[in-house]
């Protein structure tokens, strides 16, 4: 069979078994009172649908499969199994009655015994170990085209996995020596095209063997250097196996100032951070990049503790407009190796500062907010941080009025949830909390939805209703006229 007969042979083996996996997947994810090992099951079939996914992505590139003839075999034995359990099930369809407990669970014990639910989740691991190796090595061959001799992994085991692990180690170190890649003049069109974002045309280069995920151009560059403006090539390079970490001659790829050496060794990271390209940086992060490699005479771990950093400006954009649980939070995890959350950016202020400054109940929810709050102080973000003027957190809630009193109330329910109960009642003694809504924007009913639950630890939640808040009041003009956005406002201190 020719490399296109095989790649073809092996798209449409995914694409049967896509359907038939997510469709079994519905079905077995709809078991809300089963047994642990229904949940296993389901857990196998979500990650054997990722893994036809992943080879799915895999076929943009030519020939990739030409030389995994196992590969077709292994589609098609996992699509027989697959249609063996859609048969004893049925059709699959859960009906409008099935919402109720139990319908689901009975209807798949009528299918399938105990010991047949064991059995399949053993097939399905074995598929999905299999995969993961089948993965593994087609991923190396991407890394180092020449690495023949990988093809004698793909018989499977542990033995295999193992090898193979550590063979991807290797070739993406930079151990490896640009004189073993492909090196093309800098003027050649694969480094417009990834330099521009026009991925299909690079898809067709790579198609008709002019260029290869491998090249670099005569100063050692990578593609990915290239990439540092456009978030959508990045993100392509990243999943087709970039190194993130590759240093390399970058100076023709910036504006060199006069003070700069004209010969600069530097990452991707580097290259994103210096162009402020927010989504690019952020993306290196998350994909791995390691933030402590300094490059040649220009960036000195920019992100160490303690430090004032030249890069503030950045750093503060890529928190503040990732405020969402999977960006933020997971951003934050990945950077707190490298990054103390309490670093002083300019005068003096921390990340609290500049968040608890900037809420505001943007996309009408406070979920966002309360998340990213949270997320800082179970990071170590400290709570009695100052700037250089000697403003508290407590100082930037109250002078955030953007949302009337919200900034202090979220502020003082963040502190009450992270465990700070006797914080907060300390500066509602020492600075009484005055309630200000805005129609439309912050009234009674939210402040109550951000403390339900926790009202008992809220020192001033019935004052309005007693008449103690006697300055409670509702403003009729907000700051503005329209809802603001996330990216509004400046992040100083006012």
């Amino acid at each position: 069979m020719s490399g296109v007969e095989a790649g073809a042979t092996i798209v449409g083996l995914v694409g049967y078994g896509l359907t038939s996996l997510k469709t079994f997947y519905q079905f077995i994810s709809n078991v809300k009172d089963g047994p642990e090992k229904v949940q296993d099951l389901a857990n196998n079939l979500k990650s054997l649908q990722a893994a036809y996914e992943r080879i799915q992505a895999l076929g943009d590139l030519p020939g990739i499969f030409a030389s995994s003839p196992s590969l077709t075999d292994l589609l098609k034995d996992c699509n027989e199994n697959i249609e063996r359990l859609q048969e004893k099930i049925g059709k699959l369809q859960v009906q409008p009655s099935d919402k109720f407990p139990g319908v689901v669970w009975k209807r798949l014990k009528m299918a399938l015994n105990d010991d047949e639910i064991a059995q399949d989740l053993s097939i399905l691991s074995s598929y999905v170990n299999k995969f993961t190796l089948e993965i593994s090595v087609i991923e190396l061959r991407l890394v180092h085209q020449n690495a023949g001799h990988m093809s004698q992994l793909v018989a499977g085991g542990e033995r295999q996995m193992t090898m193979a692990k550590q063979q991807h180690t290797m070739l993406a170190s930079r151990e490896v020596g640009i004189g073993k890649l492909s090196s093309r003049p800098r003027d050649s069109k694969v480094f417009s095209f990834v330099k521009s974002g026009e991925k299909q045309e690079l898809v067709r280069l790579l198609a008709s063997g002019e260029a290869s995920l491998q090249d670099r151009d005569d100063k050692g560059a990578t593609l990915l250097h290239y990439a540092f403006e456009q978030p959508a090539m990045c993100q392509y390079l990243i999943e087709h196996g970039a190194d993130v970490d590759d240093v390399a001659s970058v100076g023709h790829l910036l504006e060199v100032n006069a003070w700069e050496p004209k010969e600069m060794l530097a990452t991707p990271t580097f290259l994103a951070s210096r162009a402020s390209n927010e989504c690019t940086f952020e993306m290196l992060i998350l994909a791995g990049a390691d933030l402590t490699i300094e490059s040649e005479q220009v960036w000195e771990r920019p992100f160490h503790h303690g430090k004032r950093i030249e890069y503030h400006s950045l750093w503060q954009s890529v928190l503040f407009n990732r405020r969402r649980e999977g960006r933020f939070c997971t951003l934050i995890k990945h950077c707190a190796i490298f990054i103390d959350v309490n670093m002083e950016l300019e005068e003096g202020r921390t990340s609290l500062h500049y968040l608890v400054y900037q809420i505001r109940r943007a996309g009408w929810t406070s979920e966002d907010d309360r998340r990213s709050l949270i997320c800082l102080i179970q990071n170590g973000a400290d709570i009695h941080s100052r700037d250089d003027a000697g403003s508290s957190i407590w100082d930037a809630a109250k002078k955030n009025n953007k949302q009337g009193s919200y900034a202090r109330d979220m502020w003082d329910f963040v502190l009450a949830y992270c465990g700070f109960h006797s914080e907060v009642e300390v500066f509602a003694r020492e600075t009484p909390r005055h309630a200000v809504y805005r129609p439309g924007w912050y009234s009674r009913a939210d402040f109550e939805e951000i403390w339900k639950g926790m009202e008992h630890l809220c020192p001033y939640y019935g004052d309005e209703a007693s008449g103690l808040d006697c300055a409670s009041f509702i403003s009729e003009t907000p700051s503005s006229s329209r809802r603001p956005s996330i990216s509004d406002s400046s992040t100083g201190l006012e």
